[in-house]
């Protein structure tokens, strides 16, 4: 199992580890920054919900399992940048975005350069959205990516 730490308001994820656990970080006020590393692919239940004080989060393609609840209460999260090779995670009407608490408040996302397809309802209702940065390694931006923002 992987140890994690917070240093300065920042999330501490080490290179290598490939599972987040439920409510790994859960409540952790004065957490403020999340980079979750490429060699991650799991995220489990409300693994950073409740965490008041968050504000960024990077977020890799890498990931193929993840649950709604996984940001829930992180309503001041607003900026969110999507890291990796490939393609973001797809979600729909019945399975939303992790982020979906944060929708009135996310103001930028970005896309790093190995990013070349955008999933469906990646953003949806993202109605505080006013900056989005596209590298040009995007080719597909799927349905409803942006609906509502």
């Amino acid at each position: 199992m992987a140890k994690f730490e917070i240093k300065d308001g920042i999330a501490i994820i080490p290179e290598g580890t490939t599972k987040i656990n439920s409510r790994t970080f859960y409540n952790i006020e004065k957490l403020r920054s999340v980079t979750i590393p490429n060699t991650i692919t799991t995220i489990g239940q409300k693994a950073i919900s409740e965490c008041v004080g968050l504000k960024t989060v990077s977020y890799p393609t890498s990931i193929t399992q993840d649950d709604s609840t996984i940001f829930d209460g992180c309503n001041l999260l607003n900026t969110i940048e999507f890291t990796g090779e490939g393609t973001t995670m797809t979600y729909s009407s019945t399975k939303p975005a992790p982020w979906k608490d944060a929708k009135d408040t996310i103001t930028t996302i970005k896309f790093k350069d190995t990013v070349n397809s955008i999933g469906d309802y990646l953003c949806e209702g993202c109605t505080a959205l006013q900056t989005i940065e596209l590298s040009s390694s995007v080719k597909t931006i799927n349905s409803n990516a942006f609906n509502g923002c």
